[in-house]
């Protein structure tokens, strides 16, 4: 039961073992159950030892990314880090020597004016702003990683005209510092969840397994009952055969002291099997402790004290809520997306109705000598396509009255007039 309590204890912390491979403390296997093969798992060595190798690569991490020398006059940064100072100094066109940092590998300060070095205190400062509002496993290697940021910063920020100082690229270390920290919290989250259901569902196995017991050793209390109270009719009847009738032969006599054996045999048989029924309610109240403490009973999560089953419930119906509303948004934006497009194809069409019925009208071959005067026209556009007619009349050299239509091929008719007058 020792065992139990701290694998039960231990399970929410350790790291998936599809991601650790080569450092898993957690051995899966089959083994054939009824011609079925089921999957089991060992534990190979302890959590602590585990844990303590995790928290010494971290922290080992966080240590590399910034290092300086014992004189303060050269720093090592990451290659993230360096890259960022590169770009930033190319982005405003601060260096005409970036090509040559960054195939060495290394920037000397001791050249720099202070508007360069400004602009890479700028990029240390956001790096510091990041990191300090990123949530980290490890906040004391967190912490000191902030200090080297700052005092980095601050040294720059203050050296003299031409103070030796160099930064170094640590082409080692290529993974940013942000990128390892979400690592590590998925790995933490995703053990959690998985691993939690696989003990319920084992514990759940062991209790069937003492509830089949339990039931199986009542039953055979129950026949021993039924054979002891049989036996005391048999040595009642036989002890009243014997007072009544007198006679006691040595043929009765012996069997009447088997038959009292075998009564103290089984009253020891059944001493053994309550003896036996008073150890297995202790375990099964034993086990019962374990799951409400350890999958009932409230735990932290983010500084606040939550119950394992309220909180899994609360997030699964957050993340049912979330699903939904993003359902409800997309079918609203389709609909959306769908009338607009239909709205535009009508507004198109109309548009180039109208002006191939205008192009059809304006094209008229009017006669201007002519008293009266018609004519017809055919205009097209894009998908549109328009037949216009229209008259003239000229009342005087100097007054005419024109008027025409035109019908498009969607039965719609545009319809126009005009009285022209000169001097």
């Amino acid at each position: 039961m020792k065992v139990n309590k701290l694998l039960i204890v231990s399970l929410p912390l350790i790291y998936s073992t599809n991601v650790f491979s080569n450092n898993s403390i957690i051995e899966t296997y089959f083994k054939s159950d009824n011609d079925k093969y089921i999957k089991h798992q060992k534990y190979l060595r302890s959590f602590e030892n585990f844990k303590n190798e995790q928290q010494e690569r971290i922290d080992a991490y966080y240590r590399s990314y910034i290092s300086s020398n014992d004189n303060g006059e050269e720093v090592t940064v990451a290659k993230p880090l360096f890259e960022e100072i590169v770009q930033s100094l190319r982005n405003n066109n601060q260096r005409t020597d970036l090509d040559l940092i960054k195939k060495t590998g290394s920037i000397d300060l001791t050249n720099y004016s202070k508007k360069e070095k400004n602009e890479i205190t700028k990029v240390l400062d956001q790096e510091y702003k990041r990191l300090n509002n990123k949530k980290s496993p490890d906040t004391q290697a967190k912490q000191d990683l902030l200090t080297d940021l700052k005092t980095l910063s601050r040294t720059i920020k203050n050296s003299a005209e031409n103070e030796t100082f160099i930064i170094y690229n640590n082409k080692t270390i290529t993974k940013s510092i942000f990128d390892v920290i979400d690592h590590d919290l998925r790995m933490i989250t995703s053990v959690s969840q998985g691993v939690l259901i696989e003990v319920e569902t084992e514990i759940e196995g062991k209790f069937k397994n003492i509830h089949s017991d339990l039931s199986q050793k009542e039953h055979s209390i129950n026949e021993n009952k039924k054979e002891i109270n049989t036996q005391a009719t048999a040595i009642g009847q036989v002890a009243k055969s014997a007072y009544e009738n007198k006679i006691k032969t040595t043929t009765q006599e012996k069997t009447l002291g088997e038959v009292k054996e075998l009564a103290n045999k089984n009253r020891k048989n059944i001493d053994n099997q309550e003896e036996t029924l008073d150890k297995v309610k202790e375990i099964t109240n034993e086990n019962k402790e374990l799951v409400d403490k350890y999958l009932v009973n409230d735990f932290q999560v983010n500084g606040e004290s939550k119950n394992l089953t309220s909180h899994f419930n609360s997030l699964y119906m957050e993340s049912f809520l979330n699903r939904e509303n993003i359902n409800s948004v997309r079918n609203d934006f389709e609909h959306f997306k769908h009338e607009t497009n239909n709205r535009f194809y009508k507004v198109e069409k109309r548009a180039n109705q109208g002006i191939a019925s205008v192009a059809a009208m304006s094209h008229l071959p009017f006669t201007d000598s002519a008293t009266f005067s018609t004519a017809i026209g055919i205009g097209n556009y894009r998908n549109a396509t328009a037949l216009a007619w229209g008259m003239q009349y000229r009342i005087n050299e100097n007054i005419k009255v024109r008027a025409s239509t035109a019908w498009n091929n969607a039965n719609s008719f545009v319809s126009a007039g005009g009285v022209g007058i000169s001097w």
